[in-house]
């Protein structure tokens, strides 16, 4: 008959060594859980960086278009100060 105190306890470590390694697989899969968050997250960032850019580039064109049309307004001011000069001076 097999001694039972040297089964037990080989038994027990057995018992020990797959809780062990069900606990390891758990925390393996855990962390590439939160690997794949972290990707998701830094995807995002990279979107929205992306979308700072275009919006930094929209808001640029904006201004300067804005720029343009200034500029084409005293043009035209002075355009039309020159046009009732000339009117006037006709009229008189």
């Amino acid at each position: 008959m097999p001694n039972l105190l040297h089964i037990s306890p080989n038994l027990k470590l057995s018992k020990s060594i797959t809780t062990l390694a069900k606990s390891v697989t758990y925390l393996a899969k855990s962390v590439t859980t939160v690997a794949k968050s972290v990707c998701k997250i830094a995807k995002s960032v990279t979107n929205l960086a992306k979308s700072v850019t275009n919006i930094t580039k929209s808001v640029t064109t904006l201004a300067k278009s804005v720029s343009n049309l200034a500029k084409s307004a005293t043009v035209l001011s002075k355009s039309v100060t020159n046009l009732a000069k000339l009117v006037a001076i006709v009229l008189l």
